[in-house]
């Protein structure tokens, strides 16, 4: 076993420059593992704290102004709606109103 770790000691100290490469190879494959598990591992959570700190609406409904007031007046009376906005829009289409609840 010290006959294998003698040589291999030899060896490196005759190619300096080829164990220098090697050791930055190994420590930029390590790097870039440990990156690329933090951000698979971790991108679940990033998507909600990004959502949470937007405060992005959950719907958005475009439509004619009478249907969004009886829509408007449906979400209202919902407990799961924390905010209603209701918009009025120019658009080449017949939407006149635009409503995006939270």
């Amino acid at each position: 076993m010290y006959r294998l770790y003698f040589i291999a000691k030899n060896n490196l100290k005759k190619k300096k420059s080829d164990t220098l490469v090697l050791t930055g190879l190994i420590m930029l494959a390590v790097m870039m593992m440990y990156v690329s598990l933090t951000v698979l591992l971790g991108s679940g959570k990033r998507l909600d704290e990004c959502y949470e700190k937007t405060n992005a609406f959950d719907w958005h409904i475009a439509g004619q102004k009478e249907g969004c007031e009886g829509i408007t007046d449906i979400l209202k009376a919902q407990e799961e709606t924390k905010k209603l906005e209701v918009n009025k829009i120019a658009a080449r289409w017949p939407a006149k109103a635009v409503a995006q609840f939270f």
